[in-house]
């Protein structure tokens, strides 16, 4: 397993503790999951300046070049 794919199991476990009730627990490992996969992706995209804006704008970006939208 690559760190990405533990990271996500972090997240993936952390919500399957608060489904079972540990809530401090799974969101402390759901959070944890979420910060070092976030930490990876800046490292792989240097040049993402900070804040959520921009997060979402490279998303957008992400999703636009990814989906094709079928006219209506």
């Amino acid at each position: 397993m690559d760190q990405k794919q533990l990271d996500t199991a972090k997240m993936v476990g952390g919500m399957a503790l608060v489904m079972l009730g540990r809530k401090t627990e799974g969101l402390t490992l759901f959070a944890k999951g979420v910060y070092d996969l976030e930490k990876i992706y800046r490292e792989k995209h240097p040049d993402l300046e900070p804040g959520l804006d921009n997060r979402w704008q490279k998303a957008v970006e992400f999703y636009e070049e990814t989906h094709r939208v079928r006219p209506r």
